[in-house]
């Protein structure tokens, strides 16, 4: 990936993640981050739209029951959820926007558990993704650490 995509891809996905911690800091969970409910502004900045299905009131500690959004985006252990199904769709949509392919699916079809990472991929960035498409939440970067303390932010 050139200098220049490696930045617009860092530069989007600290704003993304920004705005994740905008809404977990106010106990809300969005349930439905991918490419089309991530919007620019007329300055090139993030906006995070449609919260029609967002869940209100949920800690560290709550969890909800049920699915909801996009199926490619789910995580596998979507039916009991917390704020750890945002970072999880976070990294499906890093994965997209770096690769341009689905890390889980082609074609609509579950085609692997792990994601396949191409090999051209920078250490750092292979490392977050890795990290937020961890399927046991309690593993999963940013439901116990800080996502801007990664060495993909540096």
């Amino acid at each position: 990936m050139s200098l220049t995509l490696y930045s617009v891809l860092r530069f989007y996905t600290a704003e993304i993640a920004c705005g994740l911690h905008f809404l977990h800091r106010r106990n809300i969970v969005h349930r439905d981050i991918k490419p089309s409910n991530i919007m620019l502004d007329g300055n090139g900045h993030i906006c995070i739209i449609d919260l029609g299905i967002a869940h209100e009131s949920v800690t560290s500690s709550t969890k909800i029951h049920g699915t909801a959004g996009t199926s490619s985006y789910q995580d596998p252990e979507e039916q009991t959820f917390h704020a750890a199904v945002d970072w999880w769709r976070l990294g499906i949509v890093m994965y997209r926007m770096s690769t341009g392919f689905h890390p889980f699916h082609y074609g609509g079809n579950i085609t692997r558990n792990e994601p396949k990472l191409p090999s051209w991929l920078d250490a750092d960035l292979e490392d977050l993704l890795l990290n937020l498409l961890q399927v046991n939440y309690k593993m999963q970067l940013d439901v116990y650490s800080k996502i801007r303390d990664h060495p993909f932010f540096n």
